[in-house]
């Protein structure tokens, strides 16, 4: 289960902490992780460490693997545990969102909006330095939706509605950019058709393009997005989920939304070694391709 789920539900029940082992390398752990504030807030500290760590921990109380297997689903060590977290400062910053509008050409439709978003920051370093360099998350979704910008405009293309181009700023602090937006729209949200998400789509250890999206609100970009990627020929699955990210907040208040994502591509977000030289130009390429095509019929008639 969700780690911060499972702390959840133990913080409800008097729990002081939650220590989780995990199978990452030590040096991949970090000192702290920024959530979305769209999911559910937890008021234990919760920590990571690696099954070597979990096996001396377990030597120095004298329990073996087999007790833990054969035990209660409670097992009281009668140990106490003491854990420290070196916290970065608290600073304030000022960060924005960057919107781009190409305008459509349809006097009937040109006051619709398609939006194609992307976030733009990252976590940053740790408070030891440790760099966390985001080049597939986000980095690859700011890509996608500027070079499709850049097709565009070489191409002189204009399309019957409007498309917003946006990079979020803040998305790794509770999606604060998409909350500002959200009260301060620069079209109303009535006249918003759509919204796609990129994140994430520049490689994963997965061999599928997914997009997330409910039928019961995103039927119409679902469909175009099977009817491009089978066109292109391109590798794509539907995940029949909203999925995590700062466009569930859009698809709470009606809008249309779909992600875009490789598959598996989570497993390496928010680690030192989301680098560039790990993005693969081929996957890049053919969600640019599949993202181009499918907003190109959302925003035609």
């Amino acid at each position: 289960p969700d780690p911060l789920a499972r702390a959840a539900a133990l913080a409800e029940r008097g729990a002081a902490g939650l220590v989780v082992v995990t199978d990452r390398e030590p040096d991949t752990l970090q000192a702290e992780r920024l959530r979305s504030a769209l999911r559910p807030t937890v008021g234990i500290p919760v920590f990571e460490i690696t099954e070597e760590a979990f096996g001396t921990l377990l030597g120095r109380l004298g329990v073996g693997e087999r007790d833990l297997v054969t035990s209660p689903p409670a097992l009281p060590l009668g140990v106490r545990v003491r854990q420290s977290l070196a916290r970065s400062p608290l600073t304030t910053t000022l960060t924005a969102n960057v919107l781009g509008m190409w305008p459509g050409n349809d006097p009937e439709l040109a006051d619709e909006v398609l939006i194609v978003g992307a976030h733009y920051d990252h976590i940053g370093r740790s408070p030891d330095g440790v760099l966390f360099p985001g080049a597939n998350h986000n980095g690859s979704g700011v890509a996608a939706l500027l070079e499709m910008a850049r097709v565009w405009r070489e191409a002189g293309y204009r399309p019957a509605r409007s498309v917003l181009f946006v990079a979020w700023g803040a998305e790794e602090l509770g999606s604060a950019g998409v909350a500002h937006y959200l009260t301060h729209p620069v079209v109303p949200l009535t006249r918003t058709v759509g919204v796609i998400a990129l994140d994430g789509v520049g490689g994963g250890r997965g061999y599928k393009l997914l997009y997330y999206g409910t039928r019961e609100h995103d039927l119409p970009l679902i469909q175009r997005l099977e009817a491009g990627a089978a066109l292109l020929d391109r590798r794509a699955w539907r995940r029949g989920s909203t999925g995590e990210g700062w466009h569930a907040a859009f698809n709470a208040g009606g809008v249309p939304t779909v992600k875009l994502i490789w598959d598996e591509a989570e497993r390496d977000f928010y680690l030192p070694t989301d680098t560039v030289d790990r993005i693969d130009p081929d996957r890049l390429a053919s969600t640019g391709e599949t993202l181009t095509l499918t907003v190109a019929w959302l925003a035609g008639r």
